[in-house]
């Protein structure tokens, strides 16, 4: 069976994202998309604080790739949950809307605005945040502005997997942390709840590993023919 371009291209994404993320010897390659995971998971913090009525005061980017949303006030399960959730369906965004380079180019857009204006915000403090959120604004314009069909395609296959993969690695560490006691998001729905941090550390993963899968089965299929007026 002969692949499409974008099943052969979704597979080479596929592979090297999960060399990066899986890899040991190649992991230190994967800490720019570590510092992107973290930009998305404390800018989906800050929106959930702002739709549920709180305020968002700023957020900081740390260079071993952690982060944090200074926050006051909002509905608490609804902004814990937001990171870690709000980074995995970025990421598996990303890969429905790579199918074609046209949905592509307009999803990685969509990721330009969303750093853009939450970096304009909220972003404050560490120098790092600042420095990796350029970084990317400048490198995902510069594809969308010089790079051919294939190669946007392709880099939104990449970016929305190591996204997904950042997740569930963090959905790891969140796992461990839960079960210590430490501050996490998922203590701190415990603290909102009642329900221990180890039950929504696994609720979150379970719901990241359906949509990724959901997300990877609506990457491979045919997209759907335009119809003909």
């Amino acid at each position: 069976m002969k692949l499409r371009a974008d099943q052969s291209s979704l597979l080479g994404a596929s592979a090297l994202a999960l060399a990066l993320q899986w890899v040991p010897m190649l992991r230190p390659l994967s800490l720019p998309f570590i510092y992107l995971n973290t930009h998305i998971h404390e800018l989906m913090h800050a929106v959930a604080t702002v739709l549920t009525g709180g305020v968002a005061a700023r957020i900081e980017v740390y260079a071993d790739g952690s982060g944090v949303m200074y926050s006051a006030g909002g509905f608490m399960p609804i902004i814990a949950s937001a990171g870690y959730m709000g980074s995995m369906l970025v990421g598996t965004g990303l890969l429905m809307a790579s199918r074609t380079p046209e949905s592509a180019r307009k999803a990685i857009g969509a990721l330009v605005a969303i750093l853009a204006v939450g970096s304009l915000l909220w972003l404050r403090g560490d120098l790092v945040g600042l420095l990796t959120a350029l970084a990317w604004l400048a490198g995902l314009t510069v594809i969308l502005k010089r790079a051919d069909a294939g190669a946007v395609r392709w880099t939104g296959q990449f970016v929305g997997l190591l996204l997904v993969l950042a997740s569930w690695d963090a959905f790891r560490t969140l796992w461990a942390v839960s079960q210590t006691g430490s501050h996490s998001d998922a203590m701190n729905m415990q603290m909102s709840t009642g329900i221990p941090a180890i039950f929504w550390a696994g609720f979150w993963a379970l719901l990241s590993v359906a949509a990724t899968v959901w997300g990877l089965v609506q990457a491979w299929t045919s997209p759907q023919m335009k119809r003909k007026s």
